[in-house]
């Protein structure tokens, strides 16, 4: 009888360890699984395989963001990039924000674009920056070279999932990609432009963007600090 009570009492001690060592390794696995780090968040670092299960259409491949590294050539939208959306810059009136230093700073050209120095200010998707004073070059596949600033962010819920870019149709229906949003005097601007809702149709702005490249950032002034 003692040795049939000593064997249930062993078989016992077996079983609970055994349901312990199950739950300990299904913490793990699904630790494991889940990563550290918000999948919204995936496109700021390299990319996770995880992240790589939904095909990837719009872009042939995911780079880290174009202002990590100085002189990096960015990762551009498969399809066309002729569309160039603008805004006015009087939209930028909050003034302890380095948005609207940043107009305080800028000048507006003979076509109604402004211009920080001689860059044109641009809003971008936060793939490429969110932080004003980035600067990039962009070659057009007409041959145009033009150098812009990062002078406002678009919401990434208007954008792509990979907030490169503002889904939308050229005047052809075709599907475009908006990546370049100007800067613009609406006084200045023709009204023919204004009436097309594209900067494209301004002289030496046609075309899709070919290569843009990060040139740094602007050290003129500190554009991260928020005046109170």
């Amino acid at each position: 009888m003692k040795f049939v009570k000593e064997t249930m009492k062993g078989l016992i001690m077996n079983i609970v360890a055994a349901a312990v060592l199950s739950s300990v390794l299904t913490a793990v696995a699904a630790n494991n699984q889940s990563g550290s780090v918000p999948q919204s968040k995936l496109h700021k670092i390299i990319p996770q395989k995880a992240y790589q299960e939904e095909p990837i259409t719009e872009c042939a491949e995911i780079q880290l963001p174009a202002a990590e590294t100085e002189g990096v050539i960015c990762q551009l939208p498969k399809i066309k990039t002729n569309v160039k959306f603008f805004t006015d810059y009087r939209s930028y009136n909050l003034w302890y924000t380095p948005h609207f230093r940043l107009q305080q700073e800028a000048w507006t050209d003979e076509q109604g674009l402004r211009r920080f120095n001689e860059d044109y200010i641009v809003a971008l998707g936060s793939y490429y920056s969110t932080s004003v004073g980035d600067r990039f070059k962009v070659t057009l596949d007409s041959g145009r070279v033009f150098t812009v600033i990062f002078g406002d962010g678009k919401w990434d819920k208007d954008c792509d999932r990979l907030c490169m870019y503002t889904p939308c149709k050229d005047y052809d229906g075709n599907e475009a990609a908006n990546l370049l949003e100007f800067i613009v005097d609406k006084d200045v601007l023709d009204s023919d432009v204004y009436e097309y809702g594209s900067i494209e149709k301004l002289s030496g702005f046609e075309g899709n963007i070919a290569e843009m490249v990060y040139l740094g950032r602007d050290t003129s002034q500190n554009w991260d600090l928020y005046d109170h």
